[in-house]
């Protein structure tokens, strides 16, 4: 669980840095030219998509996992709550 939690905030965070390198490698240079090549911006954007894919499933299996672990004792304190503030 400690990986999923760890992959999915280095997803988050390569997102988070990806903006600078998206301004200063990609978008200043093809400002500059005549008739821009988008093919390198394309692949980047891409490897950031699986990138960030990866982090969702991470991030789904860790909290699919705490929920599971966690469902018989939220199930329980339920039960008991609503037992205790029942009104007869």
């Amino acid at each position: 669980m400690a990986v999923s939690i760890l992959i999915s905030a280095l997803a988050t965070l390569s997102a988070t840095l990806f903006m600078e390198e998206l301004i200063d490698s990609y978008i200043v240079p093809l400002l500059g030219m005549a008739a821009p090549d988008f093919g390198p911006l394309a692949e980047r954007l891409l490897s950031l998509a699986a990138v960030l894919a990866a982090g969702i499933l991470c991030s789904y299996a860790y909290s699919r996992r705490y929920y599971v672990c966690l469902y018989p004792q939220l199930t329980r304190a339920h039960t008991v709550r609503t037992g205790l503030f029942q009104c007869p």
